[in-house]
């Protein structure tokens, strides 16, 4: 008859109580280890396109500062700031024709057209239009 290794069974044996912990845990808490591979906070990336059911709003401002891809304007007559985000079909127009993010400048009244986006408190637009009225 053969001698059994104390060793070897310890170590089936542990390797079994293991996996049945582990499958327990699985089907106790079947989220918990899904959640750990996805990242709970969402970031936008990319470009926030709305959807066919969101009105296009009709605001007009004085632009308050410039950003890369934004601008802050302060709306007539009520005073609230409002967001506006940019993109690369954001068309700009003036009184001598169609032109550029370039050409926007501090100080100039706007009308903007776009989608109002809800991100956070700040009242956030995305433009699908720029008219410069006067600068």
């Amino acid at each position: 008859m053969k001698k059994k290794h104390p060793l070897a069974v310890m170590s089936v044996l542990a390797i079994i109580l293991v996996g049945a912990s582990l499958y327990a845990l699985t089907i106790m808490y079947p989220r918990a280890i899904q959640a750990s591979l996805t990242n709970q906070t969402p970031t936008p990336t990319g470009t926030i396109i709305p959807t066919k059911t969101d009105p296009l709003r009709r605001m007009i401002g004085m632009i308050k500062s410039l950003g890369h891809r934004s601008l802050v304007i302060t709306l007539i007559p009520d005073n609230k700031t409002l967001t506006v985000n940019v993109n690369d079909k954001t068309q700009y127009m003036s009184s001598t024709g169609m032109t550029t993010f370039s050409v926007l400048k501090v100080g100039q009244q706007v009308e903007v057209r776009g989608y109002v986006v809800n991100v956070s408190s700040v009242l956030t637009i995305l433009a699908v239009s720029i008219m410069v009225m006067q600068a």
